[in-house]
């Protein structure tokens, strides 16, 4: 049975200090995630993200991230991207994982919460 679901996920980094948030995809269960959206108390870059299984979901690296302006913050309406054009689907046991940057040169909580569906089986 799929389930509406919201997946949170929080880094605190130092200034221009870098971080990883991740999320393993319970066993028996399938993840399908539609949306992303983001909050944060300064700038930050997304480097990377991908799976366990090595599999890549942005060609984002240190030299050519994701910068936090181009996802859409939660307290700006539709200023930016927050559906993806295909959906990201996980197995159990998938982790997925976001590799991040600050680039506000301060100490930057991030918030990115992913929309989407969980199905139980």
């Amino acid at each position: 049975m799929a389930k509406p679901f919201l997946l949170l996920l929080r880094a605190t980094l130092t200034g221009n200090g870098t971080g990883t948030v991740a999320y393993t995809v319970p066993p028996g269960q399938t993840l399908t995630l539609t949306h992303m959206f983001q909050k944060s108390t300064g700038a930050f870059n997304i480097t990377d993200i991908n799976d366990a299984t090595g599999h890549k979901y942005s060609n984002a690296s240190n030299s050519n991230p994701i910068d936090s302006d181009m996802i859409q913050d939660v307290a700006d309406g539709y200023n930016g991207l927050s559906e993806f054009p295909v959906p990201i689907v996980l197995g159990g046991g998938t982790q997925l994982q976001f590799n991040l940057t600050d680039t506000s040169t301060s100490s930057n909580t991030v918030q990115l919460m992913l929309a989407g569906k969980l199905d139980t089986g």
